[in-house]
């Protein structure tokens, strides 16, 4: 009996835990996984494009109707302090510690060094530095079919807007007291 406690307790030290592989990731190595990707450069990097994300937007609400000069000043104008408050708000000091936050949630210690040594790879690194382009691509396209759609969708939003009037003079609210 002695000697199956002590083969159980030996075999307990020399197999590392099967708990082990699920440990939660240290700030430091989720601090340094964020530097080897740059994140604080993509943080940076979205606040820059959502000004000019802004002022095509404000040009297309405008019914494809180009904006006089001062209109243009205006929005331009109104971007900007749109900017700032981004700034504000998702300045990097800011996100950093929710972002630690979120990825001792959501990854192990075993996947941030996973992470670190794929992105460590010059074929990680080509991810790092083609990801922007290819969501900015991707956001393009996909803002293309939006505008494709947007009949149907006003469709679809007017048909339920008239269905539900219908079935509200069919099926009056009793008046509360």
């Amino acid at each position: 009996m002695k000697s199956r406690l002590s083969i159980v307790l030996l075999l307990g030290f020399l197999i590392p835990p099967a708990w082990g592989a699920d440990a939660p990731p240290t700030e430091a190595s989720i601090r340094e996984l964020m530097d080897v990707t740059h994140e604080q450069k993509l943080v940076d990097g979205i606040i820059d494009q959502s000004n000019g994300l802004m002022l095509k937007s404000v040009r297309q609400a405008n019914g494809g109707v180009p904006l006089d000069p001062e209109e243009e000043k205006i929005a331009a104008r109104a971007v900007g302090k749109l900017t700032d408050v981004l700034r504000q708000q998702i300045s990097w000091a800011k996100m950093e510690p929710m972002m630690i936050d979120l990825y001792k949630k959501s990854f192990s210690q075993k996947e941030i060094n996973d992470m670190l040594a794929f992105y460590r790879t010059p074929s990680g690194q080509a991810v790092i530095e083609k990801m922007p382009a290819l969501m900015n691509q991707t956001m393009t396209v996909s803002q293309a079919k939006i505008q494709a759609m947007l009949p149907q969708i006003r469709d679809i939003g007017t048909e339920m807007g008239q269905e539900l009037q219908a079935y509200h003079q069919a099926h009056p609210k009793p008046a509360s007291p």
